[in-house]
């Protein structure tokens, strides 16, 4: 047997060690020579102090795919990086700090390339950031990288991914309409789940994402994502298919878990499990948007103004998380905010600033955030509903039926109402940020766009003082 027979077989022997001890990835091109450290055991030079994220400017973001060992030159003396073995919190509260300074995904991801709060980094070949669009309507999380994942620095890239595409597309749904990343941005060791401490570390990281992301619908893929995003102990089968508002970092959107492709994969037969939640996915996304909203852009668009008023006892501008929400969302739609107040739940407090914003003609619509529920403090409607000349009955019809497929029969708690007071549009929601959202998103919005059809109430505003009008011209008359 010649001296290179030999060394193929030795090294085919040590190829099928690895294959056994699970080692498929290799991570750098140079090996690390362990026995040169001598009677040091391995790990020794490892420390639980984790290595803090430094609240600095953000750096340009490496190619994605790229790996972030490239340019660190190999040392066989030592580990390539100390890692904590879970999140310190004192990792958890710095990384959340910087991370909010962060303005776009890009910067983002290049915080995350220099963060070392997660031991998963040390084993890992590339950072598996996301993939899609930059801002999409629906956001797809999953649990962490594979090896294909692992070594194309991308999520769901492998077998699992192809499915997933494949589930998507059967709902019209492709890469650039979507955003998809995970609850951990580097593959496990061995593909094992990620620890809760290892998904607390990438955590801050994840709700920043999710809030630059802005989606309608977030879609926590498999029971690990699922729990760790929804703060449960339940399996996926009780988890999936139920729909739930989920607040994340102050973002508050709608969620829903389904089965993880691998899954379906191993199990074929749970597809349909799978696909029923595919549906309620399109259906809630058609609802909000879809085919049933028309503009037509021959028409122009005609800014309105807007007043919004809070009520509450406990809260101020500075923690008015609804109005500000209305705000941002009246201002986005290309309107113009004339005035922002909060008051007490006090009937004439509220009747007389509302009264006060009618007779201003500077304002066309008065949107009250909070006081529609049953408690005594609840007296939102009974100040306002005295204002109106005519009810817009329909509005608490479909902002219940929006409601509804939120929070469930919870909605008939709300006693949500519109109407129409000497010429300017009032209707009273809900306080919470949510509650606004639905009946922005789902109704005023689209009905205080002039080029929406069939109608608007934009159309019609030069006809809301007929009524007044003629009133006004008897009552002189009769002087």
């Amino acid at each position: 047997m010649t001296v290179d027979e030999t060394s193929r077989k030795l090294a085919a022997r040590i190829l099928d060690w690895y294959e056994a001890m699970g080692v498929d990835a290799a991570l750098d091109e140079a090996s690390a020579d362990w026995l040169a450290r001598g009677d040091r055991a391995p790990g020794a030079d490892f420390t639980l102090a984790a290595t803090q994220l430094q609240d600095v400017p953000p750096a340009p973001a490496l190619a994605r795919g790229q790996s972030t060992q490239e340019n660190r030159p190999p040392d066989p003396a030592r580990p390539r990086r100390h890692f904590p073995a879970k999140a310190a919190p004192a990792t958890h509260a710095n990384a959340r700090g910087a991370v909010s300074h962060a303005r776009t995904l890009a910067e983002l991801e290049g915080m995350l390339q220099r963060f070392e709060g997660c031991g998963l980094k040390a084993t890992a070949k590339n950072q598996c950031f996301y993939r899609g669009a930059e801002k999409a309507r629906l956001m797809i999380i999953g649990e962490a990288p594979g090896r294909d994942e692992d070594l194309e620095g991308k999520p769901f890239v492998g077998r699992a991914g192809m499915l997933l595409d494949k589930m998507l597309a059967a709902i019209e749904l492709g890469e650039s309409d979507v955003h998809i990343t995970n609850i951990v941005y580097w593959r496990p060791p061995g593909n094992r789940t990620p620890t809760p401490q290892e998904a607390l570390a990438c955590r801050p990281f994840l709700e920043r994402q999710v809030t630059l992301v802005a989606p309608e619908i977030i879609l926590a893929v498999g029971g690990a994502a699922a729990k760790q995003m929804f703060d449960v102990t339940d399996g996926i089968m009780r988890i999936r298919g139920k729909w739930r508002t989920l607040n994340i970092g102050g973002y508050e959107a709608r969620a829903i878990a389904t089965l993880h492709p691998a899954y379906l994969l191993r199990t074929p037969a749970a597809k349909g499990m799978a696909w029923r939640d595919l549906l309620a996915i399109n259906s809630a996304l058609k609802a909000r948007q879809g085919d049933i909203h028309k503009l037509d852009e021959s028409y122009p668009f005609k800014p309105l103004r807007f007043a919004v008023l809070a009520v509450s006892d406990s809260r101020d501008l500075a923690s008015d998380n609804s109005g500000a929400t209305l705000k941002s969302m009246i201002e986005d739609a290309g309107h113009t905010l004339a005035e922002r107040a909060i008051v007490t739940d006090d009937l004439e407090e509220i009747r007389t600033k509302v009264e006060g914003w009618i007779a201003n003609p500077d304002v066309n619509v008065i949107l009250t955030t909070g006081g529609t529920g049953f408690t005594g403090r609840d007296v939102t409607p009974e100040a306002v509903k005295p204002l109106f000349e005519k009810e817009i009955e329909g509005f608490s019809v479909v902002f219940h039926r929006i409601s509804f497929e939120q929070v469930g029969t919870s909605t008939i708690q709300s006693r949500a109402c519109g109407g129409v007071a000497k010429g300017t549009y009032v209707f009273c929601l809900p306080g919470s940020p949510g509650a606004c959202k639905d009946a922005w998103e789902g109704i005023l919005k689209w009905q205080f766009d002039s080029r929406h059809r069939p109608c608007n109430f934009v159309e019609i505003m030069p006809r809301l003082q007929e009524t007044r009008d003629v009133s006004a011209a008897q009552t002189a008359k009769c002087d």
